[in-house]
């Protein structure tokens, strides 16, 4: 009796956690629509969010396809969710050279959960106008 009162008090806890994803998910996938390339290649597990963001979705469930399909298809972006056990994935890639194009949700949200992280090819990266000159940089880490 105990268990089920235990269990019925969590329901609501476990369904919130699921939709908090979801949401999170089509917030990151609209923002990469409004900012990023039309109709982008997107590497990653997250078919929701390349499903929001417009774009084609290259399943990739393990480390060894990963580094295979954002190669074969030349991919726009990959998607990896925020953990640390994903940070090899990245320096495994090679040229061309990746950097964070986003972390969502932004690190100034408070009280959200881990997100995602969305990676672009460091060619593919938007210049930036130079403060100084107005004209565009030739990198985007300066």
């Amino acid at each position: 009796m105990v268990v089920l009162s235990v269990l019925i008090a969590m329901l609501p806890k476990i369904g919130r956690h699921q939709r908090t994803g979801k949401i999170l998910l089509k917030e990151a996938g609209l923002w990469l629509e409004e900012t990023g390339p039309p109709e982008p290649v997107i590497v990653g597990d997250l078919p929701r969010l390349t499903y929001y963001a417009g774009g084609k979705h290259i399943a990739s469930l393990s480390y060894p396809t990963i580094v295979h399909n954002v190669r074969k298809y030349n991919a726009d972006f990959l998607i990896l969710r925020d953990y640390e056990e994903n940070a090899p994935i990245i320096n495994s890639l090679g040229p061309p050279e990746w950097s964070l194009f986003c972390r969502y949700p932004k690190e100034d949200s408070p009280g959200r959960e881990r997100g995602v992280l969305i990676y672009r090819p460091r060619e593919k990266m938007p210049k930036r106008p130079s403060r100084i000159s107005g004209k565009h940089s030739e990198s985007a880490d300066e």
